[in-house]
């Protein structure tokens, strides 16, 4: 039974992992960007997003025939 050591290996990643999920704060950034700021970016109308994605159509087209 070669296979206890790979079968424990996966166990302790599991706990390891589980033990993770519990102590992160979804609300907040850490380590070096935990004084970071956030942007706000303006929100893209319907038609502007419209023409982005007919010009990604159109370069899509344009790469695939070179």
């Amino acid at each position: 039974m070669g296979a206890g050591g790979s079968i424990m290996h996966a166990v302790k990643s599991l706990k390891a992992n589980r033990a993770l999920l519990k102590r992160k704060d979804k609300s907040s950034l850490s380590g070096s960007y935990s004084g970071l700021e956030l942007k706000e970016f303006p929100k893209a109308t319907p038609q502007q997003l419209k023409e982005l994605r007919e010009n990604l159509q159109k370069e899509k087209k344009r790469d695939k025939i070179n």
